[in-house]
């Protein structure tokens, strides 16, 4: 019986690039005219974010807008007053090869950020942002998957992996009207605000993916009045989108992310003459990743017990991941407050600066950073800011599910409520949405080919009908039955073990087969 071959094709993922690139970032601002003079400068931040994505040949080009927003004590008022000022970037990252199927994953953050102020309306800014860029490339790889006839003996197994992959980014705008609750003052101007927008739920049909979320807006404004102090107020903004990607259907698994790229808000006049409403305009990136899981049978190793023969071996890297559910982490921790004493709290700014994750022997263990800025107010009524980089652990119980794997994990910052103590200090209390994905990285040769030469039979006839052979603890049976070209199962038969692997040294027979 001639040899018969099976092929197969498998989705072969491969990073090409893995690490951080900085963009600098250099602005001369300019107050506007509406502002008034800058007394001293409170805080001055950056919120990076990436407006748009994509792989042209072997370069990934990220463009990304830069706001910076400056908070400060008015020249003559003491009062609270900011101005913002975007950047727009474009960093292109050379990768080391060429892609087929390219997939992004990118994440930014300021890195540092100085501030001096040339005069009381000028001002020279200079930072860099990090840029977290990960890029994988899936291409197909035709490898042996099945073999049969010719005494043909195979070293098989099934793998499970990571198949087809799509992505896609969607951009798209938020426009709503935001009336203040009941009792807040009407704004003279929006001091400053940040935006978190979560998935709740996820649809895949046949080429579209659904998506429902929200989008929490915090915002800071500065009343009407001369003596006001600044108020906050929080929003929740619903958010729906179908988006198209040619290829799905309800066998993928989808991780979709909404990011608020830029966000416009201005207060609106009533009829009746007051400021209550917050005109919103919310730039939003969705992006859309979704893998089909694959289980392929693949041949590690062939020989053929009638025939010499030669192989073509290949070394191919696989990805399986597993999204695990959402998981909440609540930390808490304190700042302290320099020596004079702090009436109160107008407000407090807090950024994840730094998230690793790791596995544990009893689930996730989680280590990071947040930068927490604290805008408050002296018995004097000067307003201050507490600048802070804290450090937090947190081990959460929950098994990744795969063995050896490493986690990826990403968090934002759900909810954060603080009280002023009596020594001094801010307590904070923050709530962490942690999503994580566990990833393993299976590397293995696997036969891609096998030729025969028939013209080279086996030499059985010189062979006797058993051989004895000392097996040393520890070899495979595979080894032992493709040096004396015959068959695992015969050995295993012949005496009576149970298992491909010598559990200890000692005298076996190996029969030949026909």
């Amino acid at each position: 019986m001639e040899l018969k071959l099976t092929h197969d094709t498998i989705e072969v993922n491969e990073v090409v690039f893995d690490a951080m690139v900085e963009q600098s970032v250099e602005l001369d601002c300019l107050l506007p005219d509406y502002c008034p003079n800058v007394f001293k400068v409170l805080k001055c931040k950056m919120v990076p974010k990436m407006t748009s994505g994509r792989v042209v040949g072997n370069e990934a080009v990220i463009d990304g807008m830069a706001t910076v927003f400056v908070v400060y004590i008015c020249e003559e008022t003491n009062q609270i007053r900011s101005f913002s000022q975007r950047l727009p970037f474009t960093k292109t990252v050379a990768l080391k090869s060429a892609c087929e199927n390219p997939s992004m994953d990118v994440s930014m953050q300021c890195e540092y950020l100085n501030c001096r102020g040339v005069n009381s309306r000028r001002f020279d800014i200079r930072g860099a942002i990090g840029i977290s860029l990960r890029v994988s490339d899936q291409r197909q790889e035709t490898v042996v998957s099945d073999a049969e006839g010719a005494g043909v003996q195979k070293q098989q197994s099934s793998v499970k992996m990571d198949g087809e992959c799509r992505q896609t980014c969607k951009s798209f705008t938020v426009r709503e009207e935001l009336e203040l609750p009941n009792g807040n003052d009407s704004i003279a101007s929006v001091l400053y605000h940040n935006e978190t927008a979560r998935v709740d739920d996820v649809k895949v049909i046949a080429n579209k993916v659904i998506v429902k979320g929200e989008i929490q807006l915090h915002v800071a404004y500065c009343p009407l009045g001369e003596e006001a102090a600044p108020q906050t107020v929080e929003y929740s903004v619903p958010v729906s989108q179908i988006i198209d990607l040619p290829g799905v259907d309800d066998r993928f698994s989808c991780d979709v992310c909404f990011d608020v790229t830029c966000a416009d808000l201005e207060p609106k006049t009533t009829m009746d003459g007051e400021s209550k409403i917050i005109s919103a305009e919310l730039s939003v990136n969705c992006i859309c990743t979704c893998v089909m899981e694959a289980e392929k049978e693949m041949i590690r190793d062939l020989y053929s017990t009638n025939y010499e023969c030669e192989l073509e071996y290949k070394k191919i890297a696989l990805r399986r991941s597993l999204p695990l559910p959402v998981m909440t982490s609540m930390v808490q921790t304190s700042v302290d407050t320099p020596n004079e004493e702090i009436a109160s709290v107008y407000d407090i700014w807090c950024d994840i600066a730094r998230l690793t994750g790791k596995r544990t022997a009893t689930g996730i263990s989680l280590d990071g950073e947040f930068d927490v800025c604290a805008v408050c107010s002296t018995v004097s009524g000067m307003p201050l800011s507490i600048d802070k980089r804290v450090e937090f652990h947190d081990d959460i119980d929950k098994d990744p599910g795969l063995p050896g794997c490493e986690i990826a994990v990403s968090a934002q910052i759900r909810s954060m409520s603080y009280h002023l103590t009596g020594d001094h200090k801010i307590d904070l209390r923050i709530e962490l949405s942690v999503f994580a994905k566990a990833v393993q990285m299976i590397s293995q040769p696997v036969v891609v080919n096998m030729s025969l030469d028939e013209s080279k039979t086996t030499s059985k006839a010189e062979q006797a009908a058993v051989t004895l052979y000392f097996a040393d603890e520890g070899e495979q049976i595979w080894d032992i039955a493709k040096r004396y070209h015959t068959s695992v199962g015969a050995i295993l038969e012949e005496n009576d073990l149970d298992a491909e692997t010598m559990t200890q040294g000692g005298m076996i027979l190996i029969p030949l087969i026909d």
